[in-house]
């Protein structure tokens, strides 16, 4: 699953399928986390400054294919010029995850909205497992480096200052710390290379997501 859609799992009432926060369906932070997902890959890295795409092979996600091909008309270029060119991502992304995940019946989609005539869909969640497998690997990546996605997770909610709305204390507060001491790891090259490679431009992303939202 893909880590935006992991994001709005979390973000979601599980009953009613009202928003617990909006925040996490905004098109810079889906976008951050499509950026995040092709770093996971190997597929970004940054280099002076820079992301730049990497080839590889296609992805099996329609999805990654097609933000792959906007990123090559845009990269190289800074994290901040990515997050706020709205052609890397497709219109109504969240939308769009939202709609993919009802059809693998992940979602339920609410026949009712929320203001008469004019209101938005609702989508209460059918899987929970889908929704425990979201937290499970934020609990794996709070503990070890092993869960690169979970690790991506982690580093787009504190970015987009939705931890401590969308998981339960016992994660979000330990979260922080986890993440100040995987820049350490990072810094003092206690890892891989293409390990703190991947976690750097990860770690990168976030930043660059932190900074807009506080503009």
């Amino acid at each position: 699953m893909l880590i935006a859609e992991q994001l709005l799992l979390l973000a979601l009432d599980p009953l009613s399928g009202d928003w617990l926060d909006r925040a996490a369906a905004d098109p810079a932070v889906l976008t951050a986390a499509l950026l995040l997902e092709l770093a996971t890959l190997g597929d970004l890295r940054l280099q002076a400054g820079q992301l730049q795409l990497q080839p590889g092979p296609p992805n099996y996600h329609l999805l990654i294919q097609d933000v792959r091909a906007r990123l090559q008309q845009a990269t190289p270029a800074t994290l901040a010029q990515l997050l706020a060119n709205r052609h890397i991502t497709p219109t109504g992304l969240a939308g769009q995850l939202l709609r993919g995940l009802a059809a693998r019946d992940v979602l339920h989609r609410d026949g009712k909205r929320r203001y008469r005539w004019f209101g938005e869909q609702r989508y209460p969640i059918r899987s929970m497992q889908a929704r425990q497998d979201a937290l499970r690997s934020i609990e794996r990546a709070l503990a070890s480096n092993d869960s690169v996605g979970g690790i991506a997770l982690l580093i787009l909610l504190h970015a987009a200052a939705l931890d401590t709305r969308l998981l339960p204390p016992d994660m979000a507060t330990p979260l922080k710390q986890r993440l100040h001491g995987l820049v350490a790891e990072i810094e003092h090259g206690k890892l891989p290379p293409d390990r703190a490679q991947a976690l750097r431009t990860m770690v990168a992303i976030g930043d660059a997501l932190a900074s807009q939202r506080r503009q």
